[in-house]
């Protein structure tokens, strides 16, 4: 790897200063007098998407930030249309001409990045998250992700693969299921990564997680104050991050030659079959 571009922001003091994360607090979130905090946010999230996507770029991962400049980075600024801002992400997924083919297709809106598994850095009031999420309206992907585990002839080979990428995503990583709610999101079931070396974690989180209803995050977060995320390690700790979890996003990433949604309506094996 090239590594002049990963040390383009001087200084070792953390990238995100404390006051930084108060923003997205419960007294904050709502409020558009912190739009400019938010702004200044936004604006580190671009300088660190401009130090790691050429990396990417170069490693050839087809995932891709948002096609409108402006949107790069999720909503920052209190609007009529965006009333509450708990947490702000830089994120890839797929590309624009894939989403507008899923459209056709299943006759639902799929032009925003919320609506398809992604790979993302998060800030909210508590830490930064390096993360692979599923957000609950990324159905498609969801349903993908629950066939290929659960009904498909191979979904075997493919619990093989899931467990082992989670597995070796470091001792910090964890996998959430969330559910969405007016003030963010609630948490109602987690696992450290490394427990999925068994197959009974993947078996719990099959059946709670329901596609279209809960959020799937698996990653790794980091507190304010942690000295991977300063401003002269921040690129390379994502781009590490990153290319782990890049293959558990093409596993699940729905395409027309990765399609698995039909045996997603299959029950979990019972105990001792494959």
């Amino acid at each position: 790897m090239n590594d002049t571009n990963l040390d383009t922001i001087p200084g070792d003091l953390a990238y995100f200063n404390a006051a930084e994360y108060t923003v997205f607090d419960e007294r904050h979130r709502f409020n558009l007098l912190h739009n400019e905090r938010r702004t200044v946010i936004k604006n580190k999230l671009l300088h660190l998407h401009e130090i790691i996507y050429p990396e990417m770029q170069r490693r050839r991962w087809k995932i891709y930030p948002h096609w409108h400049k402006g949107w790069i980075v999720s909503a920052w600024y209190i609007s009529p249309h965006m009333a509450c801002i708990p947490f702000m992400r830089l994120r890839y997924a797929k590309p624009q001409t894939l989403m507008r083919r899923m459209e056709k297709l299943f006759l639902d809106d799929f032009g925003h990045f919320h609506a398809h598994v992604m790979l993302a850095v998060t800030i909210d009031k508590d830490a930064i998250g390096i993360e692979l999420s599923i957000p609950s309206a990324a159905w498609v992907d969801g349903q993908n992700l629950r066939g290929k585990l659960v009904g498909a002839p191979d979904a075997y080979e493919f619990r093989r693969q899931f467990g082992e990428i989670v597995s070796s995503l470091g001792f910090r990583a964890q996998v959430q299921i969330e559910e969405r709610t007016s003030e963010g999101h609630g948490r109602i079931w987690t696992k450290r990564a490394r427990a999925f070396r068994s197959p009974a974690p993947l078996a719990t989180a099959s059946a709670l997680y329901e596609p279209g209803k809960h959020v799937l995050r698996i990653g790794t977060w980091y507190r304010p104050d942690d000295p991977q995320l300063n401003a002269t390690t921040i690129g390379r700790e994502v781009l590490a991050r990153f290319e782990q979890l890049y293959p558990l996003y093409q596993l699940i990433a729905w395409s027309p030659t990765n399609d698995y949604r039909r045996y997603a309506v299959k029950k979990w094996p019972r105990a001792g079959s494959q």
